[in-house]
């Protein structure tokens, strides 16, 4: 594989290209046989491979599936408010067409009512169709409100597995530009400095 990255590192099959399942918020990485020691620019940290690769599926997984639900919530409010805005117009003409009924029947032109009442139904009509679509756009958005909220649980406590049982050490380093390890030293390079630090604990 070849790790590589800006503000985070993906690893990708060096004979076809593709991304890996799996990507790194750092700027560097050293990878050993059951240890990946990653460079953020703020930290310095050893993470254990076995554990860190299963969660990090994990979180990449929710955090596919929570963007795909917000893109739901969107096109559903998006909706809503077509819906409310078509209801406002619904209900503005059935006040006129209402207001224009009272008159004529206030002044005795009772053979011209008829085709506003007709034209009021249809408006009646219309509006409660609307009111049915939103109240159904309405608790959709509900499922998906609830639906999102178990998902960010679910990745708050995944986040936390990563932190607590995927990092062996982690210790405050503001270096970015360069990593080797030699032997059980990690040699970490900023600029116009160089920092060493015990592999084994940080």
């Amino acid at each position: 594989y070849l790790y590589s990255g800006a503000r985070v590192v993906t690893a990708l099959d060096r004979r076809s290209g593709k991304a890996g399942l799996i990507w790194f918020p750092g700027r560097r990485i050293i990878v050993t046989v059951d240890t990946s020691y990653l460079l953020t620019g703020e930290e310095l940290m050893a993470l254990d491979r076995s554990a860190y690769h299963a969660a990090g599926q994990k979180r990449e997984r929710l955090r596919r599936e929570i963007s795909s639900i917000n893109r739901t919530k969107y096109s559903l409010e998006r909706e809503r408010r077509s819906l409310q805005k078509r209801k406002d117009e619904l209900e503005s003409s059935l006040r006129t067409t209402e207001g224009e009924i009272k008159k004529l029947l206030s002044s005795g032109r009772f053979e011209d009512v008829p085709p506003l009442r007709e034209r009021r139904d249809e408006l009646k009509l219309k509006l409660k169709l609307i009111s049915d679509a939103l109240k159904d756009v309405a608790q959709r958005l509900r499922e998906i409100e609830d639906k999102l909220k178990g998902k960010r649980d679910e990745l708050e406590k995944v986040e936390e597995e990563i932190s607590e049982g995927c990092v062996k050490w982690k210790v405050p380093c503001d270096c970015s530009e360069a990593m080797i390890k030699a032997g059980d030293v990690l040699f970490v390079g900023g600029e116009g400095k160089v920092i060493a630090f015990d592999a084994e604990n940080g």
